[in-house]
């Protein structure tokens, strides 16, 4: 794990704008990440006729948002899980990096287990020194469950770093990936090759740290924003599953 080098600071925004509405706010990322099981249910009914509209024709709405916390204001504690100078800086204008994003993994984590529990937060305004954090940092997050089309986000208001993470008995699985399939990620849907989400695992699996064994590189594309594409499917060639990696 890397270790402090420098002193981190946090920007937390005024408590006047916060009051004591954060003790309210309460949330685990798993219950951030929940779809109601009729929602899911919906989604696999329809089939190969699910539509981006049914799944999101809008903020917060849709299959994938109705009954979620989607647009809600919430505070969680969670651990650094990536390098925020190395998993998505964006729009460098005149030596300012312009975007920031970090994934996490919440510590509820240590007593329910990974999955559900990993998160994207975003900071879109490069103001709340997200570039000081190292893996392992614990911080605290307040900001809105804001998604990005079909990505889980977080739109922090506020960033505060409680120290580095400490296993309370000496060792610790919150660091370690899930282990997956690409059949766990995504699923088969019929003889013309279509792949959607595997919805039954999307709440657990989205934005968490998996590891995937054994896989086949089936595609690849170079360029400015190289694209790849894997299967760890045996009969890939006559259907099977497939994950992309875009960028």
């Amino acid at each position: 794990m890397l270790r402090r080098a420098t002193k981190l600071f946090a920007l937390i925004i005024p408590m006047f704008l916060v009051g004591d509405a954060l003790a309210q706010l309460d949330r685990t990322v798993r219950q951030i990440n929940a779809i109601p099981d009729a929602n899911i249910d919906a989604m696999k009914a329809l089939g190969v006729d699910l539509t981006g509209g049914d799944i999101n024709p809008g903020f917060c709405q849709g299959l994938l948002y109705d009954g979620t916390l989607c647009g809600e204001t919430v505070k969680f504690t969670a651990v650094v899980m990536t390098d925020p100078l190395n998993s998505g800086l964006a729009s460098v204008n005149e030596g300012q990096v312009g975007r920031i994003h970090i994934y996490v993994r919440d510590l509820t984590a240590l007593d329910e287990g990974n999955e559900g529990h990993g998160i994207q937060v975003v900071d879109g305004s490069n103001a709340f020194g997200l570039e000081g954090l190292l893996i392992g940092d614990v911080i605290e997050v307040v900001g809105q469950v804001n998604p990005f089309f079909t990505t889980q986000q977080i739109s922090p208001t506020s960033i505060t770093s409680t120290g580095e993470f400490i296993s309370p008995n000496g060792g610790s699985t919150i660091f370690d990936p899930i282990l997956v399939t690409t059949a766990d990620i995504n699923q088969d849907m019929g003889p013309d090759g279509a792949i959607q989400v595997n919805w039954d695992n999307i709440s657990d699996l989205r934005g968490n740290f998996v590891r995937i064994e054994g896989a086949t590189v089936l595609t690849r594309t170079l360029g400015d924003r190289p694209n790849w594409n894997w299967t760890t499917d045996a009969n890939v060639n006559a259907g099977g599953t497939s994950v992309s990696l875009y960028d």
